[in-house]
């Protein structure tokens, strides 16, 4: 890849087949050269961490594949509390950071971002 900085891949859509694709992308890019995939889940896609829901189900399924394929994945606290969604609810995640801040950090660092 032209881009060896991390690649961070945003959810922002609450879609199954968009969150499926993007788990996809996101396994498969460490594969051809990326330094790393990071999930960011904010606004209504934080749903999808939610284990009430059952999109949760597409992330779950693919846990240990994200894990091995060394994705990572954050939750925004700011699109938790919009949409209620409790620490102790979350499914999974590596990490808990204000999307906006780990967008800025990215930008700022020159990673490449994708919106999905």
């Amino acid at each position: 890849m032209a881009n060896d900085n991390y690649l961070f891949v945003l959810i922002s859509e609450n879609d199954s087949t968009r969150i499926d694709e993007s788990t996809i992308l996101a396994m498969g890019l460490p594969k051809m050269g990326a330094k790393s995939s990071t999930l960011l889940f904010i606004g209504s896609a934080i749903q999808a961490l939610d284990k009430k829901d059952p999109r949760s189900l597409i992330i779950s399924k693919k846990l240990n594949d994200l894990k091995a394929a060394g994705v990572k994945i954050i939750a925004c606290p700011v699109a938790m509390a919009y949409y209620n969604v409790e620490k102790e609810d979350l499914i999974y995640y590596d990490d808990i950071i204000p999307g906006g801040k780990v967008i800025a950090e990215a930008n700022k660092a020159g990673d490449a971002v994708l919106t999905i």
